[in-house]
């Protein structure tokens, strides 16, 4: 894991870019309402109140993965809008400055 995991919050479905400061794309996609609303990730299920856990300490919605694995993000559900969340660095591969 990352020494300090970057979290990204208030994400809305839509197109997004992870990318080096240096311009270097390392992914580009589409989060969607099912990646991204409880309503529509978790159907029928009840959102934890936030007193009993943070959006992401629960279930990720989707892993993307990066450097052909070496970082992995975690897309989180929440009420209004979700969380990205860095993790799962392998050993010796340090979050890169200006990203995420």
């Amino acid at each position: 894991m990352s020494p300090d995991p970057a979290i990204i919050g208030n994400v809305l479905p839509g197109r997004y870019t992870v990318r080096f400061s240096n311009g270097r794309v390392l992914w580009e996609g589409e989060l969607s309402k099912e990646d991204l609303l409880w309503a529509y990730a978790f159907p029928g299920k009840d959102l934890a109140m936030a007193a009993e856990t943070e959006v992401s300490q629960g279930k990720p919605t989707r892993t993307i993965s990066l450097l052909s694995g070496e970082i992995m993000l975690s897309v989180f559900a929440g009420l209004e809008s979700g969380q990205i969340k860095d993790g799962k660095w392998k050993t010796g591969l340090k979050n890169p400055a200006g990203w995420l």
